[in-house]
């Protein structure tokens, strides 16, 4: 009978369904670390090669109050299966999250876009590609804070974390007297994300009357690779330790 044909159908279908859902489930806590929980999955194509790849949408569950912290995306290549792509997402926490598939930049390639619901901040959005098997963040809801092109710090900044695109250059001010034997020194420099053009001692006067005035180190930065870091440095001389530094200076930057 064509009823019976369409619920057998329909319950074929159905069927099919939660063993792939089962499938889905099961690979990602394979990919998952003991610590991580899944929060959302999805399957498409977003890597741009005709093939469906698995998206999971995973954070820290935080215990018996709920919510989750630390959440990101990964894929996992669906023509390669042991190559997962992860995004660099930072302090990102919530009670829920879902993911999206869709094309935000217009190139024919499926993107990934997850909201996080938080009873704090709200809904935020953030949006990932992963075309030519590469992981990238285009946008987050953090966008409007998010500083490029050139940024300026100085010793108001310390203590502060700020967002800053890869590519952007940063230029640290920080008084200083070296004639006193107190200088600027890294408390160690992360090479893969910071890169160091020049640094140069800028003094009001270069007359004999202003000698043993201070002036203002001046270290020219640029970010590169997304990611979190800490420009830490101390002011000491040379023969003390950093434990008998006179100032110190501290900021967090995440790039993205």
């Amino acid at each position: 009978m064509p009823g019976e044909k369409l619920f057998v159908i329909v319950f074929l279908q159905i069927s099919l369904l939660l063993n792939v859902n089962s499938l889905v489930s099961a690979a990602a806590s394979d990919l998952l670390a003991g610590d991580e929980t899944l929060i959302d999955q999805a399957a498409a194509d977003v890597t741009g090669d005709a093939v469906t790849d698995q998206i999971i949408l995973y954070g820290k569950a935080q215990g018996p109050g709920g919510g989750f912290s630390n959440i990101n995306v990964l894929v996992q290549d669906g023509a390669n299966p042991n190559s997962v792509y992860k995004t660099a997402l930072s302090g990102v926490n919530g009670e829920s999250g879902r993911i999206f598939v869709c094309d935000l930049t217009g190139d024919a390639v499926n993107d990934v876009l997850f909201a996080v619901n938080d009873a704090t901040t709200g809904i935020r959005c953030f949006g990932s590609e992963f075309k030519n098997h590469q992981a990238q963040i285009l946008f987050t809801s953090e966008e409007k804070n998010v500083k490029s092109g050139e940024l300026i710090l100085t010793g108001d900044n310390n203590g502060q974390t700020l967002n800053v695109r890869s590519g952007t250059k940063i230029q640290l001010r920080l008084n200083e007297n070296p004639s006193t034997g107190y200088v600027w020194q890294w408390n160690g420099f992360d090479q893969n994300h910071l890169q160091l053009l020049d640094q140069q001692m800028l003094v009001p006067d270069n007359s004999p009357a202003m000698v043993g005035k201070p002036g203002l180190r001046v270290f020219t930065l640029v970010a590169q690779n997304s990611g979190d870091i800490t420009i830490d440095l101390s002011n000491f001389p040379m023969w003390k330790t950093q434990a008998e530094a006179a100032d110190n200076f501290k900021v967090t930057i995440h790039i993205i």
